[in-house]
């Protein structure tokens, strides 16, 4: 019996301790000071832009270093101004929005998207290469997709070159 009695005075003083020791949440302190304002952050929507030029062969200049006809095309100001993690720019061809550069062999021509640090303006490199510098290009049509990413909407793991796959992760 002395042992029960034991356990069961332990328990008791046990439990009186545990909830004497609980007490209700104190009153609530003092106001704190206001912060300093936080800083505005990027747009949280991709942009989409449609650019369609149609190059004629009074546009194209002769570089005589690379022996080819180049044409360039100045992007949007959307592209040029903001923060943005990716500019991604794909060009019509027959077989849908193909990622640049982008090389037709058949018609022998190149389209990049030029963004370096040497230029103050990203633009769109059209390159015409038959080794002449008499041009027989007939008037070329370029429809470009240029698809702006701010920062905070990179998806990782997404094939950027792939564009059905950029279309499907970023609901365009």
């Amino acid at each position: 019996m002395k042992p029960t009695l034991r356990f069961l005075y332990i328990g008791v003083i046990s439990s009186l301790i545990i909830f004497t020791g609980c007490n209700k949440q104190g009153p609530t302190g003092p106001t704190g000071l206001t912060g300093a304002n936080g800083t505005n952050g990027t747009s949280g929507a991709v942009n989409i832009i449609n650019q369609y030029v149609a190059i004629t062969p009074s546009q194209l200049m002769w570089d005589t270093t690379a022996n080819q006809w180049y044409y360039n095309f100045t992007a949007l100001p959307e592209v040029t101004t903001g923060e943005h993690a990716a500019v991604l720019v794909y060009v019509q061809s027959a077989n849908g929005l193909e990622a640049t550069p982008y090389t037709n062999s058949k018609a022998n021509y190149t389209i990049s998207f030029a963004n370096d640090l040497y230029q103050p303006t990203p633009y769109i490199h059209f390159e015409y290469f038959n080794g002449t510098s008499t041009c027989v290009l007939p008037t070329s049509n370029i429809n470009a997709e240029i698809v702006i990413i701010p920062p905070a909407m990179v998806i990782p793991g997404v094939n950027h070159n792939n564009y059905a796959a950029v279309k499907a992760a970023y609901n365009l």
